[in-house]
Order: structure tokens, then sequence, then C-alpha cells
């Protein structure tokens, strides 16, 4: 593993939500097996936003200018792409599939609230931690939804 790049649809914000801590946990262990980290997103900084990780550059990247994400990922070359939620994949998939097709997409699913929800509901009903984890949420689940 040479290069990971992280898609984010905003800048972290550690000091104001979970999320953003995760982030800035997800890629401090990213960091630890990959030589270059790579932190990318379209989104506008806020006075919240965190834009400096130790050992993690940064970049910009914008969702309808095709031609600078092309020459970021040739540029930089990553053997895997971590995409932070379904839309990212949406948005930047299928560039990264096309001009790196080798990178291993993976997309993290820490905002799945729909699933944690439904194996959240068997733990309470009196399921054990295998029912759990075969529980997955039914396709007419608000939560489900509205992530969808």
């Amino acid at each position: 593993l040479s290069c990971l790049l992280y898609i984010g649809t905003l800048w972290p914000e550690p000091n104001s939500s979970a999320g953003g801590v995760r982030t800035c946990q997800l890629l401090k262990s990213f960091s630890k097996i990959s030589p270059r980290v790579v932190y990318a997103s379209s989104a506008k900084q806020t006075p919240m936003s965190v834009t400096s990780f130790n050992g993690v550059e940064t970049t910009t990247c914008h969702i309808n200018r095709h031609d600078h994400f092309k020459e970021l990922l040739e540029g930089i070359k990553p053997d895997v792409v971590v995409f932070d939620r379904f839309i990212t994949e949406e948005q930047f998939g299928w560039q990264v599939h096309r001009v790196t097709p080798e990178a291993l997409r993976v997309v993290e699913t820490q905002d799945f609230h729909s699933l944690r929800k439904t194996r959240e509901e068997v733990i309470k009903n009196g399921g054990d931690i295998e029912q759990s984890l075969k529980a997955v949420p039914s396709s007419e689940d608000p939560y489900l939804q509205r992530e969808l």
C-alpha cells in the first residue's frame, strides 16, 4: 500500500461532531499503514473544519470538475480510495474506476444509521450478536429511505 485517498463530503469537525472525531481517527489509523494518505473534499471549509492532519495531505476536489479530479488521481495514484458515504461514491466512484481501475474502493458506513438501528432492535428484543450481525433493514425502513 503506497497511497490511500479518503474522499469526504465535508471537512472533518472533530470538535462539533462524532463523525468528525471518527474520520480523524480513521485518518490517523490509515497513516500507520500507508506512507501517503490524502484527504480530499469538495466542501467549503468552516471555522470548525480541520484541514491539517498529522502526516495527512489535504486537497480540494470539485464535483463538476472532472478534469481536475482526473489530474488528482493520476498524480497520486491511490491503491485504496475510501468514500465517506454512498453519495460520495456515486459522485466520484466512476472516475476512480476509470482512472485507477486497480484501486480498491471502499464505502465508509459510519453514517449508515438504518443498519445500526436494525441491529440495535435485534439486541433489545433478546437477540444475540450473531443474529444482530445478520439483520438488515427493511426497504420500508424510514432511516434507510432517508439515507438512500
